[in-house]
């Protein structure tokens, strides 16, 4: 990805159900928001019901809230590049740094990471100004012992505690070709 783009930070996140997704990412967003940030959420299901209940439990602004609902939280097709070319076209008006959320399984993640590869090698000029921050979000129930790799392809890790450094959440955790410590 940063062969075509070099302002893209990504971060990962695991999570267990839909509503410890909603309570780990809703104080993020609600920041970046807060922030005036542009926040997109790709999600492989519908998570709507879980950030209804969690908005109703919180303390916000009304102006915050009603920016987190009308983030879409639903099920999409994005895994077919026409609507995430479609999808993308926000990002591009609005001109200001971006949070991409990339929620679900393992492999509906990769394939939402391959469209925006082919998405930023297609609009470089376009995105140059615009720092974009990709979240891949893990369903846990859906990979096993890969997670090194998935690390790997991360700069730092998002959790209920906020936005980390992998090794410190994972202090054992040595990426690919760093050399372990003596």
């Amino acid at each position: 990805m940063n062969e075509y783009y070099n302002g893209i930070k990504r971060m990962c996140s695991f999570y267990v159900s839909d509503a410890h997704l909603c309570t780990m990412i809703l104080p993020y967003i609600s920041e970046k928001l807060n922030e005036n940030k542009t926040v997109e959420i790709l999600s492989d299901k519908n998570i709507n019901s879980s950030i209804d209940l969690l908005l109703s439990k919180l303390n916000l602004k009304e102006e915050i809230k009603n920016k987190i609902k009308s983030i879409n939280w639903t099920k999409n097709k994005m895994y077919k590049y026409m609507y995430f070319e479609k999808s993308m076209k926000k990002v591009l008006n609005n001109k200001k740094e971006c949070y991409l959320f990339l929620v679900g399984d393992e492999n509906h993640i990769d394939v939402m990471n391959l469209n925006l590869e082919k998405w930023m090698k297609k609009n470089k000029e376009k995105t140059e100004k615009i720092n974009i921050n990709i979240i891949n979000c893990y369903e846990i129930m859906h990979f096993n012992e890969n997670i090194k790799s998935i690390l790997d392809k991360n700069d730092k890790i998002l959790n209920t505690s906020g936005e980390k450094e992998i090794k410190e959440v994972f202090s054992d955790y040595i990426r690919n070709g760093d050399k372990k410590a003596q």
